[in-house]
């Protein structure tokens, strides 16, 4: 028999060759080396006793299967050897399985009555709520006629409708059922992946936080709320620009500086126009629009677009080594730096209810900072023609708003703004 580091596998059902599979020896390296053997069965008093648990023969098959089914978990299709047992009904069981909604199960490799189905319960109370706003899973595909309880006309040809994934919601019920779950286990890992000490991580649970936030405003229609959930991701992201250090984490600084910037940019646009900048212009050439607000509006609205601009401005000076602006960023950069460049001088001419020379002034480097990104774009003609770039409209509006400040820049200085 061959050792069972070079074990064998079983031989096919119908093939000629026969298998002994791998027989246990043990023999160690030092042994094998002097020359020595194990004692065979039976030549001495104290050999190995083997039985069906502990067999002299195996087959990887055997092993790997065990190995798998201790491994993994299986779904619901799975055969089912565990002995019965009895739920909080009174109805069977199986012994092994963990029912996380009604009819839904799993089953797990390694299973402990008392504590899984503690487990159970507390699964299924907290997942009650997604599970009643959910899409309901069809078991199979199904003709939109036999979905909807018509008769099926079997000359007809049949329009398939594929089953909807029970773990997406299709309304704005669902994804808060699921943000909650989700909110909750995050604010759970944040106690202890905390910042002195796991520093990566409690930074990733935040901005996952975050996005999560985003992706549940995108089925918000209530202005306050909107507002609300912005605010709650600036206060989680921005703190931490004043705790890490830049050097050290520099591609946290970046992500966190650009993000903290853009929601409260969005912010400023939800506040100034009652909408989402996603409803509008990307862009929006609107620096001659009339803004009638009050005094208190305005004053928080300049607020907000300062606080903008020193976010942007902090992701912006990232790049410049040694307060130097480069001649050229990387092009897995250069978007998004410029963005913020542009981002930056469109702000800087949303201010109301400043001083002539404070809003001459801020025109006045909102102009600079439109031709710097038209120059870096001269200098570099490739931002306009790569993929990952794709700069051309933004340079077109970026000449476009060059041609236009130059103009309302007079207009200031002669007091008819």
């Amino acid at each position: 028999g061959e050792r069972f580091g070079g074990g064998e596998r079983k031989p096919p059902a119908s093939g000629k060759d026969k298998s002994e599979g791998s027989r246990l020896k043990f023999v160690c390296s030092a042994d094998a080396a002097k020359g020595e053997q194990a004692p065979k069965a039976g030549e001495s008093a104290e050999a190995i006793v083997w039985d069906a648990i502990f067999p002299e023969v195996v087959h990887l098959e055997d092993e790997e299967a065990e190995d798998n089914r201790l491994a993994e978990e299986a779904g619901d299709k799975a055969e089912v050897k565990e002995e019965a047992g009895v739920d909080d009904g009174g109805k069977k069981r199986a012994v092994g399985w963990l029912e996380y909604a009604p009819g839904e199960k799993v089953r797990l490799p390694v299973y402990f009555r008392r504590l899984h189905e503690m487990v159970e319960r507390r699964i299924r109370r907290a997942n009650a709520g997604f599970v009643a706003e959910r899409a309901n899973p069809l078991p199979k595909a199904l003709s939109l006629a036999e979905a909807e309880g018509e008769e099926v006309n079997e000359e007809e040809p049949k329009v398939v409708r594929k089953p909807t994934p029970s773990c997406a919601g299709l309304s704005f019920e669902a994804g808060r059922e699921m943000f909650k779950l989700a909110n909750h286990y995050q604010l759970k890992a944040l106690q202890y992946y905390v910042i002195d000490g796991y520093v990566t991580d409690h930074v990733r649970i935040l901005q996952e936080l975050s996005q999560m936030y985003r992706t549940l405003l995108w089925w918000e229609l209530d202005h306050k709320r909107a507002a609300a959930m912005m605010k709650r991701r600036t206060r989680m992201l921005s703190p931490l620009l004043d705790i890490l250090n830049p050097k050290v984490y520099i591609n946290f600084w970046r992500q966190l500086s650009y993000e903290v910037a853009e929601v409260t940019q969005q912010l400023y646009e939800l506040r100034k126009d009652g909408k989402l900048p996603e409803a509008h212009a990307a862009l929006g050439i609107d620096d001659d629009e009339e803004d009638h607000h009050s005094v208190k509006v305005a004053a928080r609205l300049n607020e907000l677009a300062r606080s903008a601009l020193k976010y942007f401005t902090t992701f912006i000076e990232s790049y410049h080594e040694r307060g130097v602006v480069p001649d050229k960023v990387d092009d897995d950069n250069t978007r998004v730096y410029l963005t913020a460049r542009l981002n930056r001088a469109r702000l800087r001419t949303k201010m109301r209810g400043l001083s002539r020379e404070e809003s001459i002034e801020d025109h006045k480097l909102a102009l600079r900072e439109y031709e710097w990104i038209m120059d870096y774009g001269k200098r570099h003609p490739e931002i306009a023609t790569k993929t990952e770039i794709n700069f051309a409209t933004e340079l077109s509006l970026c000449s476009e708003m060059a041609g236009m400040l130059p103009a309302k820049l007079s207009r200031i200085a002669a007091g008819r703004l």
